[in-house]
């Protein structure tokens, strides 16, 4: 995967790593204001990724999203889009 301004650099070995160590491994990033993931597209990026469906998941905590006045104010927006983009389902196995 390449890195642009627009598309940070997931080196998803590490995570992976992590979970070929036991089939009962679960992981998960927790969304970071200063860091990817930081919305729900780099969220939904790095799941496709990581292509691990049961071991890697999502951890959403909406405020650490909010990071500029527009978010701020646009908070119902920023909350339907990760809603409708990220999986609904736990990811536990």
């Amino acid at each position: 995967m390449s890195a642009t301004l627009n598309q940070p650099l997931l080196d998803v070995r590490a995570a992976a790593g992590l979970l070929n160590v036991s089939t009962r491994t679960v992981y998960t990033l927790e969304t970071m204001p200063w860091m990817y993931p930081d919305s729900a597209d780099s969220y939904l990026a790095l799941l496709r990724a990581i292509d691990r469906p049961g071991a890697f998941g999502v951890h959403l905590d909406p405020v650490n999203l909010v990071n500029s006045p527009e978010r701020f104010f646009r908070n119902a927006d920023l909350l339907r889009d990760c809603f409708a983009k990220l999986p609904a389902q736990p990811f536990f196995p």
